[in-house]
């Protein structure tokens, strides 16, 4: 399922997306598409939009089943944990966006100077201790407190150099 809404935008875009959406409001378009057909569609938004603001929901793979996209807008689309969030926008970060900012970001700056720390200290290369295997484990709960809440479900999965060797469950 695909849902997609315009502000502003020019009549030819609409004229596209009605092609493979179905408009069921004025700039509110609703669909199912391939993942192929979704992401020409976003770029064909992306061209004609202009100063058009577009906001894109749609079906992933992921916790929430959805994840959004948006064009021109103040309300950004966040990661939060790996939860899919839409930012409200405040006049500080409107600000802080605006501004033409000179230079490398920090993460460049960082980047750069752990570069400069290897170039003049070049480590001798050594071999890695072989890993004897590890063990991923979930726990189900009907809640979070430890003191009125229980286990429902355990399950783990026993990790040897590299791959899934044995897998335990249990309700």
């Amino acid at each position: 399922m695909l849902v997609v809404t315009l502000t502003d935008c020019p009549p030819a875009l609409r004229g596209d997306l009605t092609r493979w959406l179905q408009e069921i409001n004025t700039g509110v378009y609703v669909g199912n598409v391939s993942a192929r057909v979704r992401e020409r569609l976003w770029k064909r938004i992306q061209e004609t939009a202009k100063n058009g603001r577009v906001t894109m929901v749609f079906n992933a793979k992921n916790e929430q089943r959805l994840d959004f996209r948006t064009h021109n807008n103040t309300w950004e689309a966040i990661d939060f944990d790996g939860l899919k969030l839409m930012l409200r926008p405040s006049p500080a970060r409107a600000e802080r966006r605006a501004a033409l900012r000179q230079g490398y970001s920090s993460a460049a700056q960082m980047h750069k100077a752990k570069g400069f720390q290897r170039a003049q200290t070049k480590p001798k290369p050594k071999e890695e201790p072989k890993s004897a295997g590890y063990v991923v484990l979930d726990l189900e709960t009907t809640g979070l407190s430890d003191a009125e809440h229980e286990i429902i479900e355990i399950g783990a999965i026993k990790v040897t150099p590299g791959k899934p060797d044995e897998i335990f469950h249990a309700l």
